[in-house]
């Protein structure tokens, strides 16, 4: 494959499929912001919340308009048939 070696590790079977269900449901299928990082929201004007800027290491709170967060939301959204997982 023009000079690329691939390593690929096999695990061992797991040996209750339903909790392997359930670890990867939870990952796969997460919001692109979780509740609990809005900080502030003001019926139909802003809203409020925090992010780790991995340049400083610090929590940063950032205030945006519905409209601003409805896009960036959108960017996350997958394309219909887009698989999620290889």
């Amino acid at each position: 494959a023009g000079g690329q070696h691939w390593h690929i590790h096999l695990s061992k079977k797991t040996e209750n499929g339903r909790k392997t269900v359930n670890y990867l449901g939870r990952y796969l299928k997460k919001p692109p912001i979780s509740g609990s990082r809005l900080a502030h929201y003001t019926s139909g004007a802003t809203l409020s919340f925090t992010y780790l800027d991995h340049r400083t290491q610090t929590y940063q709170q950032e205030t945006l308009s519905q409209a601003d967060m409805l896009r960036r939301v959108v960017q996350h959204i997958p394309e219909k048939h887009f698989r999620m997982i290889r």
